[in-house]
């Protein structure tokens, strides 16, 4: 014979079902986006030799990947830096990066490149060419230019972890925000306190997180980017920085949604009654819920009558059966 099934049981195991189906959705995807942007083609080629200096150096990537202004920059024969254009994505490809280039003279050029893929972590390279026969490449210059391009190993580490903090934290209010509107749990206390606690928890993670993502991709020193609204404003604009901003929101606003109870909707002047609900949810006995809320709403209506008549200068008197869902009242006049 089975034994029956426990509630209590029942109830957890739908609270974490619900919860690794969120954190399935928010992680899965992300599973396929740690394969890092690789370089496809560049234009010019890396080692090529031309008589004419090129237009414009155009580099396509395996993915959409994020820039800035310096994502391309350019280095004559000795490592010198030379002054280009701002980068930009080609005729609206987010696979093509591209920077228009000046009449170059004779001699050998270094390109270095950085972009950011689409799972946040920067990639980097560099490569030579040369306009016309003569090579002017002093040694160890590719290295050199290489080299130019860090990253900031704490910040990325610090990403790592506000990640993680996001994600957990988006699994929990998600998770437990679903179980409640399936009926698989109540909403109690500990609920509204695991979820207000992951959702300031992963707010801030969310936010903080733009901050290290800047410090990270351009190797920059964190007390940089934490308070400059240069940097939180390009990075807004760009879609990692504003997937860090929307989660966050989202973490926010999972957190005030379960904090509006009923009774604090009901203080605040949003709604006039409250309903009581069958035990386990209205869900649970619609034919009892049913019952309620027609008694309810006759009650209501029944005061709404009793609040005019009593402002039309008349007065009620009490109904004559008080078990009586459709009670009767005797109205009387006051001048008779």
């Amino acid at each position: 014979m089975l034994a029956p099934r426990n509630p209590a049981r029942r109830r957890w195991l739908g609270l974490l079902v619900a919860v690794l189906a969120v954190l399935g959705v928010v992680a899965g995807p992300s599973g396929t986006a740690f394969a890092h942007a690789e370089l496809l083609s560049s234009d010019p080629t890396g080692g090529a030799i031309s008589d004419e200096s090129p237009a414009a150096v155009t580099l396509r990537f395996s993915e959409p990947v994020e820039i800035t202004d310096e994502s391309i920059q350019l280095y004559d024969g000795s490592g010198e830096a030379m002054s280009i254009d701002d980068t930009a994505h080609g005729d609206g490809d987010d696979t093509v990066v591209t920077v228009a280039l000046p009449v170059l003279p004779t001699g050998s050029y270094v390109v270095s490149w950085q972009v950011v893929s689409n799972d946040s972590h920067p990639a980097s390279g560099a490569f030579t060419f040369q306009v016309g026969s003569a090579s002017t490449l002093a040694p160890d210059v590719l290295e050199q230019v290489a080299g130019n391009r860090s990253t900031n190993a704490t910040a990325g580490a610090l990403v790592g972890i506000t990640r993680f903090l996001v994600i957990t934290s988006i699994a929990l209010v998600g998770g437990i925000l679903a179980s409640i509107a399936l009926g698989c749990v109540a909403p109690g206390r500990g609920h509204r306190l695991t979820v207000l606690a992951a959702a300031i928890v992963g707010g801030i993670a969310g936010l903080i997180a733009i901050a290290f993502e800047a410090a990270y991709t351009r190797g920059l020193a964190l007390g940089s980017t934490m308070f400059d609204a240069e940097v939180w404003g390009s990075m807004l604009e760009s879609r990692v920085g504003l997937a860090w901003f929307v989660r966050a929101l989202l973490i926010g606003s999972g957190g005030v949604a379960l904090g509006l109870t009923a009774h604090r909707l009901k203080a605040l002047g949003v709604i006039d009654k409250i309903i009581a609900e069958p035990l386990g949810g209205a869900h649970r006995d619609p034919t009892q819920m049913a019952v309620m809320l027609k008694r309810a709403l006759a009650d209501s209506l029944r005061a709404e009558e009793m609040t005019y008549l009593i402002d039309e200068g008349r007065f009620l008197a009490k109904p004559q059966s008080d078990r009586q869902v459709e009670s009767t009242y005797i109205i009387t006049d006051p001048e008779k």
